[in-house]
């Protein structure tokens, strides 16, 4: 008679166990589906950028990003709004166009030319370091360009996910290309770019190791392994002495 109450006590503990962890046990299921499709759903070419989540890693805020083109050297001056990060391209003290950030990639196109990369705009700026005009996504700029390289004297860019457009900066039109482009000729800035986001692939893992939340998140996800193999072993004993 003794083993009925045993029984009904441990079902008991089963049920309440399994009600304590029924939220983790979504979120470990829900992000483990997820990093196992990590490269058909993209995480790891999604960015997040934005203060909360910068704070949370103790990443800095994007401040200046600099480069240097013909000798003359130009900076990324960006600061927050609201949700949304504005730049401006800073040549001397002096504004020379609006960027939107990150810099993604800039080189000198000619003696006379140089191209920079921004994540919406493409400026082509004049050896002396003044504007000579912004190509963006409505005046016919693939979307999506994350680098530049030189191919002979053609201008290559490069979307996140491999597709290569040839770029006439004199007409401002782009042509879907194959061609095979040097990497010996590619300068890309995004160092700066790393350092202040995090990829949605990165906060997954954290999440599903616990380790979003320090070591206490850590010591909570390994407590809960453990009872979530005590649940199937109490689930697993209920099962055979249930009555037949």
């Amino acid at each position: 008679m003794a083993k009925k109450p045993l029984l009904s006590s441990a079902m008991r503990w089963h049920s309440r166990v399994g009600v304590a962890l029924f939220w983790l046990l979504i979120a470990l299921s829900l992000s483990g589906i997820a990093l196992n499709h990590t490269d058909r759903l993209g995480l790891a070419k999604i960015s997040l950028d934005h203060s909360l989540v910068r704070h949370w890693y103790g990443l800095a805020e994007p401040s200046e990003q600099p480069l240097t083109l013909h000798q003359r050297h130009y900076q990324l001056s960006a600061h927050r709004s609201g949700d949304t990060t504005v730049g401006t391209l800073v040549h001397g003290g002096q504004r020379v166009a609006s960027c939107t950030p990150p810099i993604h990639s800039a080189l000198e196109l000619s003696n006379q030319l140089a191209a920079v990369l921004c994540a919406q705009e493409l400026i082509l700026l004049h050896r002396d370091g003044q504007l000579f005009d912004i190509w963006q996504p409505l005046t016919g700029l693939p979307t999506g360009l994350v680098a530049l390289e030189k191919l002979d004297t053609q201008l290559i860019g490069r979307t996140g996910d491999g597709r290569l457009w040839l770029l006439d900066v004199e007409q401002f039109t782009a042509t879907a290309t194959t061609a095979t482009t040097d990497p010996a000729n590619e300068f890309v800035a995004v160092a700066a770019d790393q350092a202040s986001s995090v990829s949605l692939q990165t906060l997954l893992l954290d999440l599903h190791s616990g380790r979003l939340f320090g070591r206490a998140g850590i010591w909570v996800v390994d407590i809960a392994g453990v009872l979530f193999c005590l649940l199937a072993l109490t689930g697993l004993w209920g099962f055979i002495r249930r009555p037949r």
